[in-house]
């Protein structure tokens, strides 16, 4: 991490401390409509509410990256959550109780966080030479999966040992910090006089632009559906298949569904550690893509194949290696080939069009369950991404793009797609 300069470096700091302010913060208000209401329905409601908020916001508001200084957005979206966070202290410590204020706090957290997302995924090529891009991505890839794991524990654990309160205050200590760090990164990005009255008279044209770019890149916008197969199998695999598959099909206690997610995780963090750097020296990058997708699949089969815990577990890091694989190469391709003004954009809509299908997913995953064990469903749904892993071939220009240097594929996407690209 610290290879890459201080701006990188800052990058990364700030990003978990952020993660970690909005799992406190979100835990601390969660837990304490929870106390005050008694109502599962309202603790839940504002779990559901505000994330979906967070995910219908990031293509809405991820034009204001491509138009403002990203670095300045970044800033200003921490210094919001870190103010928000500090009206939530206080309201707890005053005891100012309102499901209403809560859900104003939780979903306005929410939108600072859907700016600032498509603004850090398209910031990357500003803090490091295009040359050790991928590697960068590797680095975040490492840092993020464990930030990822470490950081709702640490705030479950804030949670247990001190109440919401204690949840509260963290939470707003992490989000000024990350405020102060992030004012101190720097970056390459050139951006000339930026009008607010400006961008919001065609904020409405930028979404549409943005939407337009992702359907007419031909070769992201069919990432994008290789990716949605894969979300189809991972999204229920994780938030509804895993703990009945561990609890009712393997009967294996409650706290296997940590360990077997941190074995995945910690997949993750290899692939960005150790695997992507021996791999870089061994394949191209398009094969790397292509294996990346396979060790994912393969490695759900193993692990719904299996009833040996050693097994499961060398399945689901396997499997965490290949994730993180495919999206390394899929983000680094994404962060040099577009163009600047619709880096961002286009990182929010291809995000947008690979998660659609997580709720069909559900709703599938479902329906299996009434007539299968869990396990073969794991196994059917590695077989799905093992099939479309063998699609990527098929992708527009994917080859050809990325068989090219790191210099090469500078802004390609406005070679290949011009029609995509109209604004300045």
């Amino acid at each position: 991490m610290f290879s890459f300069g201080l701006n990188f470096t800052l990058y990364q700091i700030s990003f978990t401390l952020g993660l970690l302010a909005s799992y406190c913060v979100r835990f601390g208000l969660s837990w304490w409509t929870l106390e005050a209401s008694g109502s599962t329905t309202a603790f839940a409601s504002l779990i559901a509410i505000s994330t979906a908020i967070e995910i219908l916001g990031r293509p809405i508001l991820s034009p204001m990256a491509d138009y403002f200084n990203r670095g300045r957005l970044i800033f200003i979206s921490y210094f919001l959550s870190a103010a928000l966070s500090v009206i939530a202290c206080l309201a707890g410590s005053f005891g100012f109780y309102s499901i209403y204020f809560l859900y104003a706090l939780l979903m306005s957290l929410s939108i600072t966080t859907a700016v600032r997302e498509p603004a850090s995924a398209g910031m990357l090529p500003e803090l490091v030479d295009a040359a050790r891009l991928t590697d960068a991505y590797a680095s975040r890839a490492t840092v993020s999966s464990a930030a990822s794991i470490l950081t709702p524990l640490i705030a479950a654990a804030v949670l247990g040992v001190g109440g919401w309160k204690l949840d509260l205050y963290i939470g707003a200590a992490s989000a000024m910090v990350a405020t102060i760090v992030s004012m101190k990164m720097t970056t390459t990005e050139k951006k000339g006089s930026v009008s607010v009255s400006a961008y919001l008279q065609t904020w409405h044209v930028r979404i549409g632009e943005g939407v337009r770019a992702t359907f007419l890149v031909k070769t992201e916008f069919q990432l994008a559906l290789i990716a949605a197969i894969f979300n189809f199998a991972l999204y229920p695999f994780f938030f509804f298949i895993f703990p009945i598959w561990i609890t009712s099909d393997l009967y294996l206690e409650k706290y296997y569904i940590g360990i077997f997610e941190a074995a995945f995780a910690g997949g993750m963090a290899v692939s960005g550690w150790l695997a992507v750097n021996f791999l870089n020296k061994r394949l191209s990058s398009f094969f790397r893509l292509i294996m990346g997708a396979l060790m994912l699949g393969i490695g759900m089969v193993l692990a719904g194949f299996t009833d040996t815990k050693a097994t499961i577990l060398f399945g689901l890091v396997f499997a965490g290696i290949g994730f993180t694989i495919f999206n390394i190469e899929t983000g680094a391709l994404r962060a040099l080939a577009t163009p600047p003004n619709y880096r961002s954009r286009l990182f929010a809509g291809v995000a947008f069009v690979s998660s659609c299908a997580n709720p069909i997913g559900v709703f599938f995953a479902g329906e299996l369950m009434k007539i299968l064990r869990p396990s073969y469903i794991i196994v059917i749904y590695g077989m799905m991404i093992v099939v479309a892993a063998f699609l990527i071939p098929l992708i527009s220009n994917l080859h050809l793009i990325m068989d090219m240097d790191t210099n090469a594929r500078k802004n390609l996407y406005f070679n290949f797609y011009s029609n995509a690209f109209n604004s300045k």
